[in-house]
């Protein structure tokens, strides 16, 4: 069988006779997805190309026995398990894997192209082939290897507008919504600790992600369910835009897909959302501009000295206190306004926590009675002597402030609890922060926005 796989022009009619096996026989299916002979067979057939070099689509609607048969190893338990050992214990048999599931992305795009496929099909495939992915990534290993290089985030968008492009059909577009949830799961859940979810975001970014998004929004009706996941995306992709990485592809992004025709059929929820993303992009990149790696040598000495037991680098920490300390100044008339709002005028803002959600856009801002907050922090939210002794510290001396900030950061909620000190020119320097990560594991956040994940984490956070 592996000797007649090898022979391209075989491969349609071998994959179309086990898919046959497989559904006739159940018992000999079961043999074959929990051999390793078996399976073996099924992921050469997978990887080998066809004729003319390029890999075996068997295009019969809506059908694709290729991609049934590695289908059925992935999803099989035991079948995923014997392909994994395979995997491991054979180095190039993985980049060969690797290397043929990024090909088939683009691959199908240029079967579409060329008129080879239907809109359908080519959708169906390419979802179809992403949920394989995923279901591989469970396997910290194949992770690595898939997104290091960035090409399979890099190509999928450009697949995506291909196949879509030129469609008003809001079954087409609900399709593309369907592979956007498997892209955020590739996105934003960190790499399982290998891969900086930065270089995830801006890899997504400069393969034209924002596109994708904007023909989504412009093409679904605002009371399509997936039309709210695609703005919450939006929103996602934009807080982001706070790390120094990412915050300057993202604006390019952001302007070329605001350039693009149609804009002014966007409904007015989008339009809201996109004007303040402009706004909050222009405070951004001044801060960037104008205070990057600036910090107090107060600041730098308590974060260097101090073992806080996240992984996040020393810079990386610094230059989000470094951000703390400009969004304070610029949006105290909000939280003075929220003040007067919520505890009445009598209520000085020294005595409040700061609270703010920069996983949101617009971020999320509020202030918190200090008995409010102790609260919170005795139902469990505790952090320690340190969070006691920023409180007493900042209940004695009126210029000491307290802020809680959140941050995105791949599977990961980034929470900052800061103590800041306000000069007389009302400039905000952190004396000290306590940093912590707000995990949570693969089933949580499959599928989920940033937003929606800092959702489902608000009663770990003790807010709303």
């Amino acid at each position: 069988m592996r000797f007649l796989i090898h022979e391209s022009s075989l491969i349609e009619l071998i994959s179309c006779l086990i898919v046959a096996i497989l559904v006739l026989d159940s018992d000999l299916k079961e043999a074959i997805l929990t051999s390793t002979s078996g399976v073996d067979t099924i992921l050469a057939a997978w990887t080998q190309r066809g004729v003319g070099g390029r890999y075996e689509v068997v295009a019969q609607p809506p059908l694709c026995a290729l991609l049934i048969l590695f289908r059925d190893v992935v999803s099989h338990a035991h079948g995923a398990d014997v392909l994994y050992d395979l995997l491991i214990t054979s180095p190039p048999r993985l980049k060969k894997l690797v290397r043929t599931l990024i090909a088939r992305v683009s691959d199908i795009a240029d079967r579409y192209a060329r008129g080879q496929v239907t809109t359908a099909f080519a959708l169906e495939y390419l979802h179809d082939l992403l949920d394989i992915i995923r279901k591989l990534l469970h396997q910290q290993h194949i992770w690595t290897a898939l997104f290091k290089s960035g090409e399979l985030l890099s190509t999928l968008p450009s697949a995506l507008l291909i196949i879509a492009c030129g469609h008003t059909d809001v079954k087409v577009w609900t399709d593309v919504a369907g592979c956007l949830r498997h892209l955020v799961t590739f996105c934003f859940t960190g790499g399982m600790g290998s891969i900086n979810p930065m270089h995830q975001v801006y890899t997504a970014l400069s393969g034209g992600v924002l596109k994708v998004v904007y023909r989504c929004l412009v093409n679904l009706p605002p009371s399509h369910p997936d039309f709210s996941f695609v703005l919450l995306l939006l929103g996602d992709f934009a807080a982001y835009a706070v790390y120094t990485r990412v915050v300057e592809r993202f604006t390019s992004a952001f302007q070329k897909m605001m350039a693009m025709p149609n804009v002014q059929t966007l409904s007015e929820e989008v339009l809201q959302l996109t004007s303040t993303i402009t706004a909050n992009l222009s405070v951004k990149i001044d801060w960037n501009e104008y205070h990057r790696g600036e910090c107090t040598s107060e600041s730098k000495s308590n974060v260097r000295r101090r073992s806080l037991g996240v992984s996040l680098s020393v810079s990386l920490r610094l230059h989000l206190l470094g951000y703390i300390e400009s969004f304070c100044k610029s949006s105290m008339p909000a939280f003075e306004a929220l003040q007067e709002q919520k505890h009445g005028a009598n209520v000085p803002l020294h005595s409040l926590v700061m609270f703010a959600d920069l996983v949101s856009i617009p971020p999320a801002l509020n202030v918190t009675k200090i008995a409010s907050y102790k609260s919170a922090l005795d139902g469990g939210l505790a952090y320690g002597r340190r969070t006691v002794g920023f409180m007493r510290q900042f209940l004695q001396r009126r210029e000491i402030h307290l802020a809680e900030v959140l941050f995105p950061y791949g599977g990961c909620t980034i929470r900052v609890f800061a103590r800041l000190w306000k000069d007389d020119d009302n400039i905000f320097h952190t004396l000290s922060a306590i940093f912590g990560l707000i995990d949570s594991n693969a089933t949580e956040r499959e599928g989920k926005t940033a937003r929606q994940l800092r959702d489902y984490q608000a009663g770990e956070l003790g807010h709303s």
